[in-house]
């Protein structure tokens, strides 16, 4: 499950608001964006926490970009600091949070576009699959995608401007057919931008227990935007 909340990341999260930083970070964003993020105690015991993954990879978010017809590395102009939080795990749910900051409001606005794309389904399906294909073929394993459906659409506001993205993936591994389900909940505050992630196999990731998570994530963004 772990490292495919990595390939979710570099998709999803190419989306602007969960790729690394480009602009200079400053002391005083570094630590906002820690305090942005949901950690232990924000977060029911039956859920297992280990370190956020630090890897950084624009592999996702250049191929993105490429499918929009934006120039490579767009959306990550303007950043300042970004922190990535504890992944969350129980049985076969996984979720992570993770806090930004950009330089200005503006350049927040602009990452924060790519959500509001007209092909942004259809290209984060079409990056979704290369790369998901790519991540099964290094492990060795006899694959198909069965099907892949990726959707984008607002939902109740809890900052200036918030939105979901959502991929449901059946895929057929060494002759065993399994649903996985995928989203990230994104929201920007001013300059300042929060992402939830999740992943889960064979049922979708739990909708209530999503929009509790989605609303304290808020409130930690609100703080300190």
């Amino acid at each position: 499950m772990r490292r495919s909340l990595v390939t979710l990341t570099a998709v999803l999260g190419a989306t602007g608001l969960l790729v690394p930083a480009a602009g200079a970070s400053t002391t005083s964003d570094k630590a906002d964006v820690r305090e942005i993020v949901l950690r232990a105690a924000d977060v029911p015991s039956s859920w297992d926490a280990t370190p956020g993954d630090k890897e950084e990879d624009t592999t996702g978010d250049d191929m993105l970009a490429e499918c929009l017809g934006r120039p490579a590395g767009q959306t990550r102009k303007g950043r300042s600091a970004k922190y990535v939080g504890p992944e969350f795990e129980r049985g076969a749910q996984t979720f992570g949070t993770e806090g930004l900051a950009y330089q200005s409001t503006s350049a927040a606005r602009k990452a924060f576009a790519t959500f509001k794309d007209d092909d942004l389904a259809d290209c984060t399906a079409q990056v979704f699959r290369d790369l998901f294909e790519e991540q099964l073929a290094t492990s060795g394993q006899t694959f198909t995608i069965d099907a892949l459906d990726v959707s984008s659409q607002g939902i109740p506001r809890v900052a200036d401007e918030t939105v979901r993205v959502e991929a449901k993936i059946v895929v057929t591994t060494n002759g065993q057919t399994e649903t996985v389900y995928a989203g990230t909940v994104a929201m920007r505050d001013g300059r300042f931008g929060a992402s939830l992630t999740t992943l889960a196999q064979t049922e979708p990731f739990p909708a209530a227990f999503e929009a509790r998570m989605v609303r304290k994530l808020a409130k930690n963004l609100a703080a300190v935007a």
